[in-house]
């Protein structure tokens, strides 16, 4: 059975300081906060036109999806305290910064956390010294923060200049390379792979039922 799932992933602004750190977690959550700016910016821009619920689509996938059991129990636990206010677009974008916070404070110092990139209380004085003041935090330059810091303006696409004969390589490659793989990403796709296989035998039996 073929499977159209790369073997290998090159993170960029996503990077460990080793393989094992970062990476697919650290994707998942930028994801997450772009989506519900999108989401915010889309209903400023047309009122009419609020896009559905952006925290029900993250916590369908977590809960689904996410190859991390414990993690996801700690997410579900969050998504519990989530009021009708946390499901406007502003309020998802907020919701999801604390939660955001919430879970980087949980594995400050845990074995997961890459020395080089230390799980803090997110945005950084650095990034924004009007954010807080202290341990009080100021919401709307937070939000004003998240909206300028998630916007697509932002989105730095990766050029792409590869060619069929690179592409070979890597491929070869990627068989040598895929203890490498940091344990996220192998769980992962190990889950993904058996979402794939499962609908195809879901197909499968349909259409066998339909042709008895």
């Amino acid at each position: 059975m073929e499977e159209f799932l790369p073997e290998r992933i090159e993170w960029v602004g996503c990077a460990g300081s080793e393989a094992r750190f970062r990476g697919y977690p650290c994707g998942m959550w930028t994801l997450f906060h772009t989506l519900t700016v999108a989401a915010y910016q889309k209903g400023r821009a047309n009122p009419k036109d609020v896009p559905l619920d952006v925290l029900s689509a993250i916590q369908g996938y977590m809960k689904y999806f996410f190859g991390c059991q414990i993690c996801v129990e700690h997410f579900l636990k969050m998504v519990d305290f989530i009021t009708p206010d946390d499901r406007t677009p502003e309020g998802a974008v907020m919701w999801l910064w604390r939660a955001h916070n919430m879970a980087n404070k949980r594995l400050h110092g845990d074995q997961s956390e890459d020395p080089k990139h230390p799980k803090i209380q997110f945005p950084s004085k650095n990034l924004c010294p009007e954010c807080r003041n202290g341990d009080n935090w100021s919401n709307d330059k937070v939000l004003e923060f998240l909206l300028s810091f998630y916007a697509r303006l932002n989105i730095v696409p990766v050029a792409d200049d590869s060619n069929e004969e690179e592409v070979g390589r890597t491929s070869k490659s990627a068989d040598n390379d895929s203890n490498k793989l940091d344990w996220w990403e192998l769980q992962q796709r190990k889950n993904d792979l058996e979402k794939i296989r499962s609908l195809r035998q879901q197909k499968s039996e349909k259409r066998q039922n339909k042709k008895i």
